[in-house]
């Protein structure tokens, strides 16, 4: 995915130089025996500073910083703004200092650095006109960053009708649509016509229809609108998706295994994923199935696939088949895995593309929620021999401490070891923790959670799903107040979801999940030319938001609840893509 801050670099730069230099064409020609001085660049300023009195070299430090900020160098602006001395700057100049340090620190994620630089600037002076733009500019990304895509979305809207050049414009539409595409889109509802009908056209791009019914709904749109500002000038993803061919994907070859230790959860996704294909009636692709466990020779089976008209592969399951395959770069079907190559196995191959439903993209979840709920501790309680326990706790950390926050204790919970003497002594201990991070399963917190939320040590408890959640029986008491990532399939109701159920009564239990995956699955086969061509395409699936990164894996974004007397009850959520 694209860093917000990276678009606003670029936008501001190329927007500020475009301006510039219409505004240099359009001056009156002058005779040629009086050319026009040539804007001095960043260097020049520099170096003429080193000849300047003190005051005048600040100035010119400063332009050189604003220069390369505006060229995207923030390396260079830094060092240029670190020789400004503020306390020789007009009133004006360091408002500019401010602003840069703002823009400079966005570009770098330091939220609270820009924060605090905003608002030195609006405290000490009024906004000169000539700086208002970028100064909104730069809130609105602040905003963004702090996830608060609605408050965004106002500041945005509101500049939309005022910015200097066409390319400024069009990029803060970009913008505009990149933050409506934050909001939660089934249950958002606003006051703002304008901004109600960029809702209305987002829930169309993610509903998972077949592509010519996308289109034709998103053309109906735009001639019920004609004045709105995605009719008049699209985002490029509405134009990408409507230039896209009408071809509808006619066979899908699904790779699973039949037999072995993962016959079971298999079988779940397969009928989720043929139950979601029978949905689409006569609109439908074929499917043929294959047997993962009896392919000993991939270069073989592709070919075999080939020759029965197979146009994407969906599966295999199993790593060391998908490892195979990413070391490939010979097979020419595209490949949808159902599983994830581990971080230190890069895919070499451009047609694989890989869906799991690990806990990591959980873990991870927990830990932007917790940061962006504005906490920086966390204790960490975990099963040392449960690889699935490990995986989750490194994502969780590592993504923690990358958004600032620090981890105060790895409780490791061993057989055999008396949890309460360990829980309470380890916990009562800790003076810093504002939060705990539980990652063992359900029967083993429902057991641990009275020692953790005692009203002596009233620590939140976060985690990701299969460690508190158990369909298999009734939510239980000691599970309430405890919050987690949660899959819409357990949350929402659907016809597809009522349907499976309907067929297969276990897809009710813990096994829904992988029910929700196959039928997950089938809507991103489908939607495959969408998800290949257009950056940043979402849609809203059973297992949570879906949509694709630059290593064409599929990001799952899941619902954020908490366990009220037998109930979930879904909380703000920080963490959405």
């Amino acid at each position: 995915m694209f860093a917000p801050s990276k678009i606003f670099r670029t936008f501001i730069a190329l927007g500020t130089l475009s301006l510039l230099s219409g505004c240099l064409q359009s001056l009156p020609q002058k005779n040629s025996s009086t050319p026009a001085q040539p804007m001095q660049t960043a260097e020049q300023l520099l170096a003429q500073a080193q000849q300047q009195a003190p005051a005048s070299a600040s100035s010119s430090r400063l332009e050189a910083a604003d220069l390369f900020s505006l060229q995207g160098q923030p390396i260079q602006a830094k060092q240029a703004l670190s020789l400004v001395d503020p306390t020789l700057l007009t009133s004006e100049q360091q408002l500019l200092l401010q602003l840069i340090s703002a823009e400079l620190a966005l570009n770098e994620q330091r939220t609270e650095q820009a924060h605090r630089a905003l608002q030195a600037a609006k405290s000490a002076a009024a906004i000169p006109e000539q700086l208002a733009q970028r100064f909104s500019l730069a809130e609105a990304n602040l905003l963004e960053q702090q996830k608060q895509p609605e408050q965004a979305l106002q500041l945005r809207l509101a500049l939309n009708q005022g910015l200097d050049t066409p390319y400024l414009a069009q990029h803060n539409r970009e913008a505009i649509w990149r933050l409506v595409n934050q909001l939660p889109l089934a249950s958002f509802t606003s006051a703002n016509p304008e901004l109600q009908q960029w809702v209305e056209l987002a829930k169309l791009v993610r509903q998972p229809t077949p592509l010519n019914i996308q289109q034709q709904a998103i053309e109906a749109w735009q001639q019920n609108h004609p004045q709105h500002p995605a009719s008049l000038y699209p985002p490029q993803a509405i134009t990408h998706l409507l230039s896209l061919s009408n071809h509808q994907l006619q066979h899908i070859g699904l790779v699973l295994p039949s037999s072995g230790p993962f016959a079971v959860p298999a079988q779940a996704i397969r009928e989720g994923f043929v139950s979601a294909q029978a949905q689409d009636g006569s609109e439908a692709p074929f499917i043929s199935f294959y047997d993962s466990t009896q392919l000993t020779n991939l270069d073989v089976f592709y070919q075999t696939a080939k020759s029965d008209g197979v146009e994407l592969l969906v599966g295999p399951w199993e790593r060391e088949l998908i490892s195979q395959i990413g070391n490939k770069t010979t097979f020419a079907i595209p490949t949808l895995a159902l599983n994830y190559l581990p971080a230190t196995e890069p895919s070499i191959n451009p047609n694989l593309y890989q869906f799991g439903i690990s806990p990591e993209d959980e873990a991870r979840q927990v830990a932007l929620q917790a940061a962006n709920e504005g906490l920086t501790k966390a204790a960490i309680i975990s099963l040392p021999d449960h690889p699935l326990s490990q995986r989750a706790t490194a994502a969780f950390s590592h993504t923690f401490q990358q958004m600032g926050g620090s981890i105060t204790q790895t409780i490791q919970l061993a057989p055999g070891n008396p949890l309460q003497q360990i829980i309470t002594k380890q916990l009562a201990s800790d003076q810093e923790a504002e939060f705990v991070f539980l990652q063992t399963s359900p029967p083993l917190a429902k057991r641990l959670l009275p020692f953790i939320q005692r009203d002596d040590l009233p620590l939140p408890v976060y985690a990701i799903s299969v460690a508190i959640s158990d369909f298999n029986q009734d939510p239980s008491a000691e599970l309430n107040g405890v919050r987690f990532t949660e899959i819409p399939w357990f949350i929402e109701d659907s016809a597809l979801k009522n349907d499976i159920i309907q067929k297969w009564p276990a897809a009710k239990g813990n096994m829904g999940r992988f029910y929700a995956f196959g039928a997950d699955a089938y809507q991103l086969a489908k939607r495959y030319q969408q998800f290949s061509n257009i950056a940043h395409t979402q849609i809203n699936g059973l297992t949570g938001i879906l949509s694709l990164n630059n290593k064409r894996q599929v990001e799952r974004y899941t619902d954020w609840v908490e366990l009220q007397d037998g109930k979930l009850i879904e909380l703000p959520n920080y963490a959405t893509p």
